[in-house]
């Protein structure tokens, strides 16, 4: 979803290169995501290791968990390039029944252990209605949300800002039953 490029104008890529998931995002105001295709279980602990390049003032990944087969519900962690975190419930409801932005923050905050320009190994944790976000070995939010249940598929994401462009390069992306 782009907020800035013309429909068919738009210039941001998913693509592997050189082993990397890479997300090239040159369209200002955009957010980006590739889902596993295959149903991961209700309780799920999902892990990545990322790096952003290009622009590093302002940009954003997400890991998703329990995701609706049709993309209309998840659950998303994301963490800024300004060292900062969000988790959110996203509902397609909200947007298409009653106009409003379809994702629904249930908590935020901000952590010396993101590095915005090196390495970072995110972990989220959906289990029950506990979700549980650690970067780098060190938790860093803890929520409770029992909106979304079920199976559901996983994934990460990539948001670009008013700054272009923007490259998240996941060196893994993974989840297990925890």
């Amino acid at each position: 979803v782009t907020t800035k490029a013309l429909p068919g104008k738009e210039k941001s890529t998913v693509e592997m290169k050189n082993g990397l998931l890479t997300f090239t995002l040159s369209d200002e105001e955009t957010y980006l995501y590739e889902f596993y295709q295959s149903l991961a279980p209700e309780d799920v602990l999902v892990e990545a290791k990322y790096q952003a390049g290009g622009n590093h003032i302002v940009n954003g990944v997400a890991l998703i968990c329990r995701a609706a087969p049709d993309l209309s519900a998840w659950y998303e962690f994301r963490l800024g390039s300004d060292s900062k975190y969000a988790i959110y419930r996203y509902d397609q409801k909200r947007k298409q029944d009653e106009g409003k932005n379809p994702y629904v923050l249930i908590d935020k905050g901000g952590s010396q252990f993101i590095s915005p320009s090196k390495e970072n190994i995110v972990r989220a944790l959906c289990q029950g209605s506990d979700l549980v976000l650690e970067v780098n070995g060190e938790q860093i939010a803890s929520v409770r949300d029992a909106t979304i249940s079920g199976s559901g598929l996983t994934g990460v994401g990539a948001m670009s800002f008013n700054l272009t462009p923007t490259y998240m390069m996941f060196d893994y992306f993974s989840f297990t039953k925890p």
